[in-house]
């Protein structure tokens, strides 16, 4: 017997992955395994190794919670999850993920039908894994609302329609899927709506994506679909070493040659890496 409360499955957009952390931390001293472990989710997507780490320890926690009516189809999707981010048991893996979809659970649906396409454990199989990603994408999971886009788009277990292409983007980009919003600033971008086109590219970049913090910083520092400001400019290049990317730092030292030393310290501030404003203004100081 299943029981299972739906909720939309979005994605935490703007908190910072010590924040995020800090949930699980409250959610695990609370007793809340489940909670706990899809936040840290959350933390390894975005570039969180010792999230990563972290799952791998609560695991035996969610063993106890598989029979409980309530808790049992999350965290049987959790766990199976865990288990394939550890390349590990995947006939297991399949089995609870197949076990929480059919209780109704959408991370359940997600995974099972991610391994159908990759054909983990099991044959691959795009069109069954479609009707779980269409199914999950009903009751609110933004990642299987993304992967029919994709489906749509590319004509992956059926075929091509521009109309569920766009439909699901907007569906998934809505609850905060990061790729979605950086996909669906594309749509704009090319038809020269800027000011959607940047909206979208924010919410991407908040969301962790590092290619749309680029084009946010790029924008900012050109007026581009936003008002001119270097500060935010600088922010988003800095922020792109969050996610182990320094790409940014030269555009940010060539931008910050313009501006006073107090911005550049803002921007470090805002991007929460003080230390490498503090070079920058190091740097440009003796320039």
């Amino acid at each position: 017997m299943c029981e299972l409360m739906q909720e939309r499955h979005g994605f935490p957009l703007g908190d910072s992955v010590s924040v995020i952390i800090k949930w699980a931390e409250t959610a695990l001293e609370s007793g809340d395994a489940v909670a706990a472990g899809n936040s840290l989710v959350h933390a390894f997507r975005l570039g969180s190794n010792a999230s990563g780490i972290r799952l791998k320890e609560i695991a035996p926690m969610l063993e106890p919670l598989l029979d409980d009516p309530l808790q049992g189809p999350g965290a049987g999707a959790l766990l199976a999850g865990i288990l394939l981010m550890s390349d590990t048991e995947h006939e297991r893996a399949f089995s609870l993920f197949r076990e929480a979809a059919e209780c109704g659970a959408p991370d359940g649906m997600r995974g099972l039908a991610f391994m159908l396409t990759e054909g983990i454990g099991t044959e691959p199989n795009r069109t069954e894994a479609n009707k779980l990603f269409r199914r999950g994408a009903e009751l609110g999971d933004g990642y299987c609302a993304y992967n029919m886009a994709l489906a749509a788009r590319d004509g992956l277990g059926m075929r091509r329609s521009a109309k569920e292409f766009l439909t699901y983007l907007h569906q998934a980009a809505e609850w905060g899927v990061p790729e979605a919003c950086a996909l669906l600033a594309d749509q704009y971008n090319a038809r020269d709506e800027e000011e959607d086109a940047f909206k979208w590219y924010l919410v991407a970049a908040l969301g962790g994506h590092v290619p749309a913090m680029w084009v946010v910083a790029a924008r900012y520092e050109g007026g581009l679909g936003t008002a001119e400001d270097k500060v935010q400019a600088v922010r988003w290049l800095l922020q792109m070493m969050h996610r182990g990317n320094g790409d940014g730092f030269h555009e940010a030292l060539r931008i910050a040659r313009g501006m006073p030393m107090d911005d550049v310290r803002r921007a470090g501030e805002l991007a929460d890496r003080t230390a490498d404003a503090e070079a920058i203004v190091h740097v440009v100081g003796r320039a």
